[in-house]
């Protein structure tokens, strides 16, 4: 979490350091191994050493340039380093958020997160982000609130037309406007779409 960001009322989680330490020495052993297997044969180990640091390449650039920054009002993704996708979702328009831990990684604190949104069937997908509980817990709360605060929204607006509309009753019962300009009120206040 940057403690800047908690001014702004927003969390940034990042991609788990100690996954990303795993990964590279994997490559790194794996990489050495076949180097070590090739032989004498110098063509096939320049050619495993290119592949192995174009991974270390790729794990690197793909932990730097990884971010999810839960924000009060949309949730923020940052992926890619080349052709970098930098995105805002609404709550609302997030639909589920899973995730997917493996055995080292409840040892470790990291894991996979799927964020679901309209109609989209695969999901977004952030590999080995750290403490993924914690961001699914945060994500799921925000979702709730952004829920929440619609349906009062909606439920104020309803209140409203109707207590403006109980002003107007009494105007019209009082005299001070006609039954016509009281119906133009009710049809203006009760239609959906008063042009209409």
């Amino acid at each position: 979490m940057d403690t800047n960001d908690t001014q702004n009322d927003t969390m940034t989680f990042k991609m788990s350091l100690v996954a990303f330490l795993v990964e590279f020495i994997a490559v790194i052993a794996i990489a050495s191994l076949l180097v070590f297997l090739a032989g004498p044969n110098p063509a096939i180990a320049v050619l495993l050493m290119v592949i192995g640091l174009s991974l270390m390449i790729g794990l690197t650039t793909r932990y730097i340039f990884t971010s999810i920054m839960v924000g009060k009002n949309y949730l923020e993704f940052r992926k890619g380093w080349i052709l970098t996708s930098k995105q805002q979702i609404p709550y609302d328009n997030i639909n589920s958020v899973g995730m997917n831990i493996d055995i080292i990684g409840r040892v470790l604190n990291y894991g996979n997160l799927k964020i679901s949104t309209g109609n989209d069937v695969e999901g977004i997908w952030f590999k080995t982000m750290d403490r993924p509980e914690e961001l699914k817990n945060l994500i799921e709360s925000c979702i709730e609130k952004s829920n929440n605060t619609d349906k009062s929204k909606s439920t104020g607006s309803k209140s409203s037309d109707a207590d403006e509309l109980k002003k107007f009753a009494e105007l019209r019962d009082k005299g001070i406007i006609t039954k016509e300009e009281f119906d133009q009120k009710k049809k203006y206040l009760l239609d959906d779409d008063p042009n209409t």
